[in-house]
C-alpha cells in the first residue's frame, strides 16, 4: 500500500490501488499520464512533448472516428511531421485530410503506424492556414478521385453597395 506524501515534488506520481481502479496523486498531470502508460494526444516529430511549436490542436473522438483540427499560429507556412494518438492499420482506419478553406478532402500518403498505438503523418499547413485530421474507415461510396476533387457549392454572387451605408451590430457580442 503507498503512502501519499505530504509534499509532493514535481517529478513524484504516486499510484494507489483501490478496489478495481487506482488513485493517482500528482502535481504534473502529464508526468501522471506517461507514467500509466498514456502517450501525448498530438505532439510535433522532433520537438519536446510539451512544445506545439507553430501549431495549436484541438481533438474530438466519436465512436468509429478522431477529429484532430490543427491550426498554424504563425505568419509562415509549416511543414512538420505530427503525431497522434490515434491508431491505425489493424482497426482499418486512415488518416485523410479535411481543409475548411476550400471543403476539399485528401487523403493523407506517407503516414505511418507507430508501435505504440500512434498515427504519425506529414502535415504541410500554409500561414495561418488549418487543417482536419480525420481517421476514420475508407468511404468505399467514395472513389479517391471523387473524394479528392469535392466542389464546394457556389456562394451567392458580390453585391455592390452604392452610396452611404451603415452597419450596426447587436451590444453585448463582441463585435467594435
Amino acid at each position: 500500500e503507498a503512502e501519499v506524501p505530504a509534499k509532493l515534488s514535481s517529478s513524484n506520481v504516486v499510484i494507489r490501488p483501490i478496489g478495481k481502479g487506482r488513485f493517482i496523486v500528482s502535481r504534473d498531470r502529464t508526468a501522471a499520464l506517461r507514467k500509466i502508460g498514456v502517450a501525448p494526444d498530438f505532439e510535433i516529430a522532433e520537438h519536446d512533448e510539451a512544445d506545439l511549436g507553430p501549431l495549436d490542436f484541438v481533438h474530438r473522438k466519436t465512436t468509429e472516428e478522431d477529429f484532430y483540427f490543427i491550426y498554424n499560429k504563425t505568419a509562415q507556412p509549416q511543414a512538420l511531421t505530427c503525431r497522434f494518438r490515434a491508431a491505425t492499420g489493424s482497426n482499418g482506419r486512415v488518416p485523410e485530410f479535411w481543409w475548411p478553406d476550400s471543403g476539399r478532402r485528401s487523403s493523407c500518403e506517407d503516414w505511418k503506424s507507430l508501435a505504440d498505438g500512434r498515427t504519425e503523418v506529414p502535415v504541410v499547413l500554409a500561414p495561418s492556414g488549418s487543417v482536419f485530421v480525420v481517421f476514420r474507415k475508407p468511404d468505399v461510396a467514395l472513389d479517391p478521385i471523387a473524394r479528392d476533387s469535392f466542389v464546394v457549392a457556389a456562394g451567392p454572387a458580390p453585391m455592390v453597395v452604392e452610396g452611404p451605408w451603415h452597419v450596426t451590430f447587436q451590444e453585448g457580442w463582441g463585435a467594435p
